[in-house]
C-alpha cells in the first residue's frame, strides 16, 4: 500500500505539471529555443551540470555529470550477493575467499548514495516549461552494500537507463528521475556480485542559463 501510494503521488506530480497552467505553455520559452542549452542541477548534497544541443525541434542531444552524495530510493527489492569471513590485507591466507551467502538487504524506499554519474540523453519538450531527458548513464556508488559490522568498503558500478522529468519556470525548475540498471558490486579477491536496481530521485531543482 505505501509503496502504491508513493508511486500515485510521483504520478500527479508529474501530471499536473504537464496539463496545468495551459495559458502560461502557449508560447515557447527562450530555454526551449535556444540551441545551447546549460543547467546546473541541485539535489541533496549533489550537484550537476547538463549542456545540450538542439540540432533541430525534434532533436535536442546533451549530456551531463553528477558529483556528490545524491540520495536515491530503491522501488524493487533486490536480492544481492553478500560476503562474511573479512581478513585484511597482509593477514589473508594465500588461498583465502569469503564465505558466500545471500541475502536480501535492500526492501522497497530503502536509501542508496550515487557519488559520481555520466549521462548521454535525448531531450524532448512536451511543454515549453516541461521536458523529459531520456539517456543512458553510468554511475559509482550505490553503498552501502557491506554489512555494518565492516570497515571494508566494496567498489560498486551502475550501468543503465534513466528517464528525467522537469517542470516549473522558464529557468528555474523541478524534477525527478526514476533509473533502471544492473549494479555491479566488486568485493575484491575475484568476488563479483549484479543486481538490478530500480532507484527514483525525489527532488531536482535546475537552473537554466545562457552562455
Amino acid at each position: 500500500m505505501k509503496k502504491l501510494s508513493i508511486l500515485c503521488l510521483l504520478f500527479l506530480l508529474i501530471c499536473n505539471a504537464a496539463f496545468s497552467q495551459e495559458n502560461a505553455y502557449k508560447t515557447r520559452n527562450r530555454f526551449e529555443i535556444e540551441k545551447n542549452q546549460h543547467s546546473f542541477d541541485i539535489e541533496f548534497n549533489y550537484f550537476g551540470y547538463a549542456y545540450a544541443h538542439k540540432f533541430s525541434d525534434r532533436l535536442i542531444l546533451g549530456f551531463s555529470m553528477h558529483t556528490g552524495f545524491g540520495l536515491q530510493f530503491f522501488l524493487n527489492t533486490p536480492k544481492y550477493l553478500e560476503y562474511s569471513g573479512i581478513c585484511y590485507e597482509g593477514d589473508c591466507p594465500k588461498y583465502w575467499r569469503p564465505t558466500e551467502y545471500y541475502e536480501t538487504r535492500k526492501s522497497f524506499f530503502t536509501p542508496t548514495i550515487q557519488i559520481l554519474k555520466f549521462q548521454l540523453f535525448y531531450r524532448k519538450f512536451l511543454k515549453p516549461n516541461f521536458y523529459l531527458d531520456i539517456g543512458a548513464y553510468y554511475s559509482l556508488g550505490n553503498l552501502p552494500t557491506h554489512r555494518e559490522d565492516q570497515e571494508w568498503i566494496p567498489s560498486n558500478s551502475n550501468i543503465g537507463i534513466n528517464l528525467s522529468a522537469f517542470y516549473g519556470f522558464e529557468r528555474v525548475k523541478f524534477g525527478h528521475r526514476i533509473q533502471f540498471g544492473n549494479i555491479h558490486i566488486d568485493y575484491g579477491h575475484g568476488m563479483k556480485t549484479d543486481i538490478t536496481s530500480l532507484l527514483l530521485t525525489l527532488l531536482v531543482l535546475q537552473f537554466g542559463f545562457n552562455k
